[in-house]
């Protein structure tokens, strides 16, 4: 008899991840990006034959010719996309189709592994905690267009599932559980969202009970826009910059620049990255970084600290109580990379261990990982 697969698909502002379980075996994530990296770039483009190109293809395209952060549109309940294809001219993109076509190509990009790898699995997908019925059921209704059969029900908050996969890579990894609340601060492209949990169950098969959720829309893009604001009086000072004319493309290629400098930033105290299109080199420092971010994280810190005390104020147990009970943090998402970040949880909760998945290399695989558990 055939063993029980499950997937999970992380259909992620930046990226995406598909992972299953087959059985009792541990997750395994599909190498669906360039080489064999598992990441599959969650951007959309058109190039110089009116072609769509999806995912590691549109990275080489103009910026004012590419579509990033497509999932963020459900979350603002937006219908249309303005795009410039090779000969500018302003193009309307149906929402829906664009996310259908990135789901899409993600299915078939799998299915070139394994041809019947979706055939009888579980296909469980997941969201921002603070998306309505209605944007889970759009979200559920284009992977079904693209092939991938997603019930509504099989849409789970974000949080949710990134706690899972840390409960479990904690009993793997022989590590102890938490005992009282698990605050989940999951730190995505597009959103901020955040779950307290108690844990019950056994070591071996730990249950989550939700107790309260909560997010904001303060998450890596919004980062890379104070990044960006940050950098204007470097780029100022640029003689000749490509396309000095067309604003359009001098902020998305700035934009791009600033997000790759925010990234190198999270294990650097100083990058250099080159303005793209032009050969001026612009640099910033950790200390720059968090200047630049600060307001955000700032807010925030104040989304995860009101989460807690909602608890309060819904007679659970006092503010003071709740707090005493976080014994863990657990730091999900890409953002969460940040050490401003990562420091803002820890003077928040300076008794609970502050950590990311055990066992994952990168915190961003932890909702596609818990998918794949549940």
């Amino acid at each position: 008899m055939a063993q029980k697969r499950t997937i999970g698909i992380d259909f992620g502002t930046s990226t995406s991840l598909v992972v299953d379980r087959v059985g009792d075996d541990p997750p395994a994530s599909v190498p669906l990006g360039e080489g064999s990296t598992s990441w599959f770039p969650t951007i959309v483009g058109v190039d110089q034959n009116r072609r769509w190109v999806v995912g590691s293809e549109a990275e080489h395209l103009p910026a004012t010719q590419v579509i990033r952060s497509a999932k963020s549109a459900i979350g603002e309940n937006k219908q249309w996309f303005q795009l410039w294809d090779e000969s500018q001219t302003l193009q309307g993109l149906p929402v829906d189709d664009v996310i259908a076509l990135v789901l899409d190509t993600l299915r078939r990009r799998v299915e070139r592994i394994d041809a019947a790898f979706f055939a009888g699995g579980t296909i469980r997908m997941a969201c921002p905690a603070i998306w309505t019925t209605e944007q889970r059921a759009r979200l559920a209704g284009q992977a079904r267009r693209a092939g991938l059969d997603v019930a509504d029900a099989e849409v789970i908050d974000e949080p949710i599932a990134a706690g899972l996969s840390y409960l479990r890579h904690r009993m793997v990894a022989n590590l102890s559980q938490p005992e009282g609340l698990l605050l989940v601060v999951d730190v995505g492209g597009g959103t901020l969202d955040v779950a307290v949990m108690r844990v019950a169950g056994t070591r071996e098969s730990p249950q989550l009970r939700t107790l309260l959720v909560h997010g904001s829309t303060d998450g890596g893009d919004a980062m890379d826009r104070a990044v960006m604001d940050y950098l204007r009086p470097q780029v100022a000072m640029v003689p000749a910059w490509q396309n000095p004319h067309e604003s359009d493309l001098r902020r998305a290629l700035l934009l791009r620049t600033a997000r790759l400098l925010k990234e190198d930033l999270s294990t650097s105290d100083e990058a250099m990255r080159p303005l793209l299109g032009s050969e001026t080199l612009l640099r910033m420092t950790r200390a720059e970084l968090d200047q630049a971010i600060a307001p955000i994280v700032q807010r925030l810190a104040r989304v995860v600290w009101e989460t807690v005390a909602a608890l309060g104020d819904h007679n659970v147990m006092d503010t003071a109580g709740v707090r005493a009970e976080v014994t863990h943090v657990q730091l999900a998402g890409g953002g969460s990379r940040i050490p401003l970040i990562r420091n803002a949880m820890r003077r928040l909760f300076p008794e609970a261990d502050v950590s990311s998945d055990p066992l994952l290399l990168f915190p961003e695989a932890s909702v596609a990982t818990g998918l794949a558990y549940l």
